[in-house]
């Protein structure tokens, strides 16, 4: 139930292009100042996700590196989906294999001032991540147009 309710909500939006896929992963790498906070080595999981609610795409990062306009807690249910609760209250049901798809490891390495870096092997770094987050998110967009078919 829970989880028809999810692809229920989606559906009703038209979900992002590959255009607007490109720019949030853009945004999303220069946006940021928690990723100062995150290991240069060790990565650490974010999941993304298309919003229930709005139909864009959103994310959920560790507790220690939200700001209180980020704020999400996460749970995992029995039977392994996520639920995601923001600063509003309002809950996320992410049936399982959205969230498995939606899981990415990164460093900090993501953020886009390394692309910049006088340090080469800092710009493959970032560029590297940047890659890694780009076909994460085309992948779960393919995921989600093909379980829209079924």
């Amino acid at each position: 139930m829970l989880q028809e309710l999810y692809w229920q909500r989606v559906q009703r939006f038209a979900l992002p292009t590959e255009e607007e896929t490109i720019r949030y992963a853009n945004d999303f790498t220069r946006a940021h100042s928690w990723y100062k906070h995150l290991d240069w080595t060790e990565p650490t999981e974010f999941l993304f996700f298309i919003s229930p609610s709005t139909g864009e795409w959103s994310y959920t990062i560790p507790s220690k590196y939200q700001s209180e306009k980020e704020w999400f807690n996460q749970e995992q249910v029995e039977d392994g989906s996520e639920v995601l609760t923001d600063k509003n209250h309002y809950s996320y049901f992410l049936p399982t294999e959205v969230a498995e798809k939606g899981k990415v490891m990164l460093t900090a390495f993501i953020h886009k001032s390394f692309e910049s870096s006088e340090n080469e092997n800092f710009k493959v770094k970032h560029a590297e991540m940047k890659t890694l987050l780009l076909n994460k998110l085309q992948e779960i967009l393919e995921f989600v147009k093909i379980s829209f078919k079924n």
